[in-house]
């Protein structure tokens, strides 16, 4: 008969000791994309390529580290960049837990950027 390894149970990335938990918020960049709609298939098809979807903002959010977390905003350009005023410097579990989300009013905006920054 073997005995099983001790394995520790972690329930939440924290918990795990990420990495990134020592990673401080540097810099945000804007990027904006058009989506298009061509419609070549279906109902809409026999008119051609016609219309657009809408143009999107996306926020990138690097660490002085060099991560990146990338995503839609939630909020204009001027809401982030106020924002993020304030985060700059701050440590990311200060202003971001992946098991709850942003922690401060300020975070919000960022909240998809940071998700995926937490990944």
């Amino acid at each position: 008969m073997h005995a099983s390894p001790a394995v520790k149970d972690v329930d939440t990335l924290q918990q795990a000791g990420n990495e990134l938990d020592y990673h401080t918020l540097d810099h945000i960049t804007f990027t904006r994309i058009k989506l298009s709609c061509p419609r070549l298939v279906g109902r809409n098809s026999s008119r051609g390529i016609h219309g657009c979807g809408p143009d999107l903002t996306v926020c990138t959010l690097y660490t002085r580290q060099g991560a990146k977390g990338i995503g839609q905003l939630k909020g204009s350009e001027e809401d982030v960049e106020r924002a993020f005023t304030s985060l700059k410097g701050k440590k990311r579990t200060e202003v971001f837990n992946p098991a709850i989300g942003a922690l401060n009013k300020d975070a919000i905006v960022l909240d998809i950027p940071l998700h995926d920054l937490a990944v």
